[in-house]
């Protein structure tokens, strides 16, 4: 990662997915911090192929926060996720909390983040996925 300077995409998404993969999801939140940073400091911008691998990369971490039961910081990675690709009907779902275990689900998070998940959808039903 350090020879291309953090800009080898598939190298970073398929360093962080197996991390996962293997259990260490403490060194896959740390590598994918450390290449969001590298890509925001390129000025990742919402819709560019920057900013869909930051979005990428913040959706990993929250399911790797997510594996360690840290559904809190989980649903805050999430929202970071859908808020970058706000197209991505599953980012939404996701950072409503509405797919953690039924302890975890924040009821009110879940209504006001599939609400906003509507209107970032031009009135698409995100909702209907819990309901």
């Amino acid at each position: 990662m350090k020879d291309s300077e953090w800009t080898d995409k598939l190298s970073i998404r398929s360093l962080v997915a197996t991390l996962k993969r293997i259990g260490d999801a403490d060194l896959a939140i740390q590598v994918a911090q450390k290449a969001i940073q590298a890509f925001s400091n390129a000025d990742a911008e919402a819709g560019s192929e920057d900013g869909a691998m930051v979005s990428h990369l913040s959706f990993a971490i929250g399911d790797a926060m997510e594996s360690k039961g840290e559904y809190d910081s989980a649903a805050e990675w999430f929202l970071a996720a859908a808020q970058r690709t706000p197209t991505e009907r599953d980012y939404w779902l996701k950072a409503s909390t509405a797919l953690f275990p039924a302890d975890r689900i924040n009821v009110e998070r879940a209504d006001a983040v599939l609400n906003q998940g509507n209107i970032a959808l031009g009135g698409e039903e995100v909702r209907s996925a819990w309901d």
